[in-house]
């Protein structure tokens, strides 16, 4: 039996953007769910139900917006 991160991941596909956090001691990724976005930062998981929602959870997890590690948000 799979993990529901595990589930997550693999329906989620490749991830959209990634990011380190502003200290750099870990990096977030963020994947398409559907109609939301489902965020992994390693320790901690979260899901964002549309745009605005996804920017203010990275904010509060310390992503820089202005510097990912690739991709970008639309």
């Amino acid at each position: 039996m799979i993990s529901f991160k595990q589930h997550l991941a693999e329906g989620t596909g490749s991830p959209i953007a990634s990011f380190d956090t502003r200290r750099s001691d870990y990096e977030i990724k963020v994947y398409k769910d559907g109609k939301g976005y489902y965020i992994d930062a390693g320790n901690f998981d979260m899901e964002a139900k549309n745009m605005a929602e996804l920017k203010q959870k990275l904010k509060k997890a310390g992503a820089d917006l202005n510097n990912p590690n690739f991709g970008r948000l639309k």
